[in-house]
């Protein structure tokens, strides 16, 4: 059991934490950030600025890792799997189509010329200013596995009219292609427009944790380095939305105001906002959301001495009762807008700190 402080030397690249005396640890190699906080059950390890680790008692803390089965490298949560995970398809979960099976002739795959291609302006869409955006993106990216195949329908002179697919063969013209990949479906004017809508219609939207996770595996720069900011800070991001009562701590699927706060803020001011949530109190389970995360990195940014007061700044911020904060905002209110909620927020954590640490602190040894 830990009786007193020890401190522990750390390099800016890693640190091998050992037993030492009657301190229970966990010997590991992690890399950690200067402003990384590393829990474990019997210890919590709190890095400075200079690379100092300060170990002190934390019995019943069962770190975010250890739930997991163990103390991780962090290269683990960084680095997507090299071994992928694949899954059967099954239909066990839906019932059986009532309606009528006439799915019309079998399409057929062929590439075709790009001039002998058409688009029918009574049902197709005009290339707006969103859509002239996504070609520029496509044909700036473009990869034929990200090149689904064009559904054209033959129509008279020899010509197809596109279904679907304006906007990607417009970016391989661009490129200099004169073919693409094409579904040929037998359709009359009616059905074409049928299928454009249905097409366009019936679109699955994907969730911005879904995109992370997906550029998380493509190796992606900047998903890698918001990866890295997550294990510094024990936050998990989930793949799907979950109820506020199951979500366990760390736990969010706030991506995309991680992903605004970094690129605003950077890596260290981050870091040390996720942490004023997940080092604190109890974890504060299912308040890692943006309208704590995006305030918090405002007044961080704001007033850098109070970011860089390292435990200091964390003993503090166990004081701050995130769900009677929230509460008071949104009191006698049936909607409130997100901006106005952070800015409030933003506030109430400036005054907090403001009374607890003043404009000048000097960080905790």
């Amino acid at each position: 059991m830990l009786v007193r402080s020890t401190l522990v030397r750390a390099s800016a690249i890693g640190a091998d934490i050992f037993a030492l005396g009657e301190i229970s640890c966990v010997a590991a190699s992690l890399r950690i950030g200067c402003h990384g906080r590393l829990r474990f059950r019997f210890m919590t390890c709190d890095s400075g600025i200079h690379g100092s680790l300060r170990c002190r008692n934390e019995i019943d803390d069962c770190s975010w890792r250890e739930r997991r089965g163990g103390i991780q490298r962090e290269e683990s949560l960084t680095q997507p799997m090299e071994d992928a995970m694949f899954v059967a398809l099954s239909t066990r979960r839906f019932a059986s189509p009532s309606s009528e099976f006439s799915p019309g002739p079998a399409p057929i795959l062929n590439w075709v010329s790009i001039e002998k291609l058409v688009v029918d302006v009574t049902y197709q869409r005009e290339i707006g200013r969103r859509g002239a955006a996504n070609v520029t993106q496509i044909a700036e990216n473009f990869d034929w596995s990200k090149f689904a195949p064009v559904i054209v329908a033959p129509v008279e002179g020899g010509f197809f009219a596109i279904v679907d697919g304006q906007h990607r063969t417009t970016a391989a013209m661009l490129r200099g292609q004169e073919q693409v990949p094409c579904q040929i479906v037998q359709a009359d004017r009616a059905q074409q427009a049928a299928a454009y809508a249905a097409v366009n219609g019936n679109v699955t939207k994907t969730t911005a944790q879904q995109l992370y996770h997906a550029k998380l595996a493509a190796k992606d720069e900047e998903a890698l380095a918001l990866a890295e900011v997550c294990a510094a800070a024990g936050v998990e991001i989930l793949r799907k939305n979950l109820v506020r009562a199951a979500i366990q701590r760390g736990q969010t699927y706030s991506v995309t105001s991680l992903i605004r706060c970094f690129n605003k803020y950077g890596r260290n001011t981050l870091i040390t906002a996720l942490q004023c949530i997940t080092e604190t109190a109890d974890g504060n389970p299912g308040f890692v959301r943006g309208t704590f995360i995006e305030p918090l990195c405002e007044v961080l940014h704001e007033a850098p001495q109070w970011r860089d007061a390292g435990e200091a700044l964390l003993r503090a911020m166990d004081k701050f009762k995130f769900a009677d904060a929230w509460g008071e905002i949104a009191a006698g209110r049936d909607q409130i807008f997100p901006a106005t909620a952070k800015k409030m927020m933003a506030d109430k954590i400036r005054k907090f700190l403001l009374r607890r640490l003043g404009s000048s602190v000097t960080k905790a040894a």
